[in-house]
């Protein structure tokens, strides 16, 4: 039970990050009817603390499903993971401060969100590539 928790959580929390990243994307369009662009990322912004969240609930999850596999591959996704997590938490921080739209470092800090970003989905791909039991099965690495 707390297996298929773990499991089904860390699925949740990639398919919020796809949605997450592309939301910024599609709603960039001028839009008259829907506010201004930072009005219409709040659904990004919930997104983010609910991914941030799911994290801690997933790592908790995972840890105490039972006995895991071993390996130098298992202890490598593990570590990018921990890694990962523990950025969502500045990725958060500088989603926070890009909510202040007159910010004299914004393109910066933009930029910077960007590349943790893309830091992020990799180290997800990643912990699911080397951790994940479906991708596992399929690379024989069980």
């Amino acid at each position: 039970m707390i297996f298929a928790l773990a499991d089904s959580s860390g699925w949740v929390i990639a398919a919020l990050t796809a949605v997450t990243v592309t939301l910024p994307f599609l709603l960039r369009r001028r839009l008259r009817w829907a506010g201004s662009y930072l009005e219409r990322l709040r659904p990004h912004y919930w997104i983010g603390f609910t991914i941030a969240g799911l994290s801690l609930v997933h790592a908790g999850l995972a840890m105490s499903s039972g006995p895991t596999p071993g390996g130098v591959e298992w202890t490598v996704g593990i570590w990018i993971a921990t890694g990962a997590m523990l950025l969502v938490f500045p990725q958060l921080q500088l989603g926070l401060g890009l909510r202040q739209p007159a910010s004299p470092e914004r393109k910066r800090r933009r930029r910077l969100h960007l590349m943790t970003m893309a830091l992020l989905v990799t180290a997800g791909a990643g912990h699911v590539l080397l951790n994940g039991p479906a991708l596992r099965g399929l690379l024989r690495l069980s």
